[in-house]
């Protein structure tokens, strides 16, 4: 169909909904109710920057919908058991431009999928409506990485879709086969604990309650409870992996729950010699060739699934990280800075009253930082 152009997002099946389109991931009334909150009426909304007083390096301010519905509504018999939902989480819903145009590449490159957008008001008011047993928790959190690495497995195992950085920028569309339970691209590297062959922690799209992402939370929040416990905290672990976040939330949580389910799946690992150690174990192979390196598929499709990834240089080809400068967008004290105190010693008993009191400090951390810009420009 002729596409119809509405600002900066062009629509392939006209004409614009008048609310939220419903999927059918909508399981419960949390999302349901985010949707038809943060709806916008796209006819009336242009998604642009517009030039005004900012905390980011360059004065632009380019505000994003919390929910914008597909572009194009694939017919009936072109159904997939992944949602064509992509998730995203910032600080803020008002971005600056170098973190608008990846969006847009995003947005432009599938539009057959709908985007849902949480800043972080949204994700403490998820955590404390859905998880209220482990809010206290999540409230120790200090970085906003690790906070976003919690909240991206709670949406993709309640919900399943679609998870992307914000710095991604795509230059095509995401392949995601009909029948595939996870999308992802495959690298050689490794993280705790300490084994080779990594799906891409930056993007990927499971079915809901997949239970690599079901294990990937397990692990999280038992590293919340006890941060100090050995398997995060020995003198291997930090020689393995120097960032807390990512042994506490991260790729390492992700990486053991990927290995335990390839383990389950009857895979095997290869052996290979790496920095003078020769018990690496790579199970790269394994998640490229399953059928080559898992000796009973049947228990592999009942553990993994359907496993559709690809090498992560071809993925690549599709959605690149980092691709624009999103530093200058953290210049001046904003966005996702990453403080050296990233967890607090004691769960935080008051972390769901404290939700305003939350809001009220990033508005101030905003206006702090368009001080800053002032002053120094």
């Amino acid at each position: 169909p002729k596409p119809v152009l509405l600002g900066d997002l062009v629509w392939y099946t006209p004409p614009p909904p008048s609310g939220p389109r419903w999927i059918g991931w909508e399981t419960d009334d949390f999302i349901k109710r985010f949707k038809r909150e943060h709806y916008t009426n796209i006819s009336n909304f242009e998604m642009k920057c517009h030039y005004q007083e900012s905390p980011y390096d360059k004065p632009f301010l380019c505000p994003v919908p919390g929910y914008i519905p597909a572009r194009y509504v694939p017919p009936p018999n072109q159904p997939q058991k992944i949602p064509r939902t992509i998730f995203v989480s910032w600080k803020t819903r008002i971005l600056g431009p170098s973190v608008f145009t990846s969006l847009l590449t995003i947005l432009n490159h599938n539009p057959e999928y709908e985007l849902v957008f949480f800043d972080d008001a949204d994700v403490d008011r998820m955590v404390c409506e859905l998880y209220p047993e482990y809010a206290s928790y999540f409230g120790k959190l200090v970085a906003g990485a690790a906070r976003a690495d919690v909240w991206r497995m709670m949406v993709i195992e309640r919900y399943g879709g679609v998870y992307m950085d914000m710095d991604l920028t795509c230059h095509r569309h995401l392949d995601v086969p009909a029948n595939a339970s996870i999308y992802s691209g495959a690298g050689w590297w490794g993280h705790l604990p300490h084994t080779f062959g990594v799906l891409n922690h930056w993007a990927f799209a499971f079915v809901a309650h997949h239970k690599i992402v079901q294990a990937t939370l397990e692990l999280i929040w038992e590293n919340l409870k006890d941060p100090n416990q050995p398997r995060i905290s020995s003198p291997e672990a930090l020689e393995a992996e120097r960032s807390l976040t990512m042994r506490l939330t991260g790729p390492s949580p992700f990486q053991a729950a990927l290995v335990g389910q390839l383990k389950k799946a009857t895979c095997r690992y290869t052996d290979f010699e790496r920095n003078g150690r020769k018990d690496n174990r790579s199970y790269h192979r394994s998640l490229l060739e399953p059928h080559n390196y898992c000796d009973n598929m049947t228990a592999f499709e009942q553990e993994i699934g359907v496993l559709a990834v690809t090498d992560r240089t071809e993925w690549d080809y599709t959605c690149h990280s980092k691709l624009l400068d999103v530093r200058e967008e953290q210049y001046w004290g904003y966005a996702y800075d990453d403080p050296k105190k990233k967890i607090k010693e004691e769960p935080d008993l008051e972390f769901c009253n404290t939700i305003d009191d939350r809001i009220a400090q990033e508005k101030h951390q905003w206006d702090e930082a368009v001080r800053r810009r002032n002053e120094n420009s």
